[in-house]
């Protein structure tokens, strides 16, 4: 179980003000909460602090979430950051193309807060679960990593055992 602490980051981006202070107003207390008014700014800030979730907002200008996701989702540095879409679009194309995006979990609008306060936990959860597997050097049993973790993976298990010296003096 992952604790609650304010060592924990939490990026809320959403175009809309109020939104995204109410939403941050429900984590206060539990992480520290960090703002984005769209998505090309939460990609700077997922960059520079690697935040622990992202809770994004779909329709956003200049980037909107999708494709917020699909960068952050792409790039080895931001790949393993949880994301949780939360938009008023309901219909089931935009919540396939966020998975297909690499969204870790999709909420509509409107929400019930401890619906979305659980969700949050659960997905925080499930990744100290992966990096408890990661570390125990299970990680090829891992079944929530993403492709570009794996991918990354296996090359640093390539590289290293070609550098490790087998023990043949011939």
């Amino acid at each position: 179980i992952v604790q609650e602490s304010s060592n924990q980051v939490i990026l809320v981006v959403d175009d809309n003000m109020d939104i995204r202070n109410y939403v941050g107003s429900l984590f206060q207390d539990s992480f520290t909460v960090l703002y984005a008014e769209n998505g090309e700014k939460a990609l700077h800030i997922a960059k520079d602090v690697s935040p622990d979730i992202i809770i994004s907002d779909l329709m956003m200008p200049e980037m909107n979430g999708h494709k917020l996701c699909r960068k952050l989702k792409q790039n080895i540095t931001t790949s393993h950051i949880p994301i949780l879409l939360l938009t008023a679009k309901t219909e089931k194309a935009s919540k396939i193309e966020g998975f297909d995006e690499g969204a870790d979990a999709y909420v509509t609008k409107p929400f019930d807060s401890e619906v979305l306060v659980a969700r949050i936990h659960n997905l925080l959860n499930s990744r100290e679960d992966l990096k408890k597997r990661f570390e125990k050097n299970k990680w090829k049993e891992a079944k929530n990593a993403n492709s570009v973790e794996l991918d990354f993976l296996n090359k640093v298990e390539v590289t290293v055992l070609a550098m490790i010296p087998t023990g043949n003096l011939n």
